[in-house]
């Protein structure tokens, strides 16, 4: 089940176990907080992700000293508990998609009396790689910052919103697909502050990996997300921004497996390879 479908079947029936997943907290923590409001008089046992199957199967089977069932919740479930708790309602707390995401950005600005364009709420979404926990934090320090101002467009996020390091690395890759040579410099040095050549050279294989094969194969984008352990939206976005680049990214993508080769080989250093690929550009 995904986060977005939990408020609409807890209307209907509240489970004896939930068992919450994904990469974003503010998600976990809203789902948490769903499952206590419409368990209403019933007892919610919380646990986090040191949980063992056993201790959770005790809490939701015991009657509580109110004669009331209880409900149990596993923050970070692992996938090892989602499969042995058969009877468990598994809920997805991945990033949301970037339609939902704007929405609820439009929503908050909203709240406190602003407004956001459009194209700004986008760009606020894809920053925070659709972590709605850095979206919330960015949005504070977005208002807070320009606060003298009811609208917020493009120049203000861009002057204050924080870029996650995914969307720097994946923003690197994809200039490089496009020969953006300007754009692909600036990110490089802005991530070589913070991360070593061996962790960009390893982001940088991976995203032409992913746009080779997401341009090879016309299987559903939640199929090839799940084997590159990624959003979905990430696919989608690939094919679309990059469908008339096959014939490129097929040889980058083989250009830089030889490279790969060579720096293990220790044929060339790390930084020569990443500013071989960097020319490409």
């Amino acid at each position: 089940m995904n986060f977005t479908e939990l408020k609409a079947n807890l209307k209907n029936e509240v489970a004896q176990c939930y068992l919450l997943y994904g990469e974003d907290s503010f998600l976990i923590n809203k789902a948490t907080s769903l499952i206590k409001e419409a368990a209403g008089g019933n007892d919610v046992v919380c646990f986090c992700e040191d949980a063992t199957c056993a201790q959770v199967t005790t809490a939701y089977s015991t009657i509580s000293m109110f004669g009331d069932k209880r409900v149990a919740v596993v923050r970070n479930a692992s996938e090892s508990m989602r499969k042995e708790l058969k009877k468990a309602i598994a809920v997805n707390c991945n990033p949301l998609e970037p339609a939902i995401i704007v929405k609820l950005i439009e929503r908050d600005v909203a709240a406190v009396g602003k407004k956001i364009t459009p194209s700004a709420a986008v760009l606020v979404a894809r920053y925070c790689q659709n972590n709605y926990s850095a979206v919330d934090n960015e949005l504070k320090k977005l208002i807070n910052y320009f606060w003298d101002k009811s609208i917020l467009d493009v120049a203000e996020v861009n002057e204050i919103v924080t870029k996650t390091t995914e969307y720097q690395l994946w923003e690197l890759g994809n200039a490089i697909c496009r020969k953006d040579l300007k754009l692909a410099q600036e990110m490089l040095q802005n991530l070589r502050g913070a991360h070593d050549d061996y962790a960009i050279f390893g982001n940088l294989v991976s995203t032409f990996r992913r746009v080779y094969f997401s341009l090879k194969t016309n299987a559903e984008a939640a199929k090839v997300a799940a084997l590159f352990k990624c959003n979905p939206f990430a696919i989608t976005a690939t094919r679309r921004d990059h469908k008339a680049l096959s014939s490129r990214i097929s040889e980058l993508y083989k250009n830089v497996l030889d490279l790969e080769y060579k720096i293990k080989a220790g044929l060339i250093s790390i930084e020569s390879a990443i500013n071989i690929i960097l020319i490409s550009a």
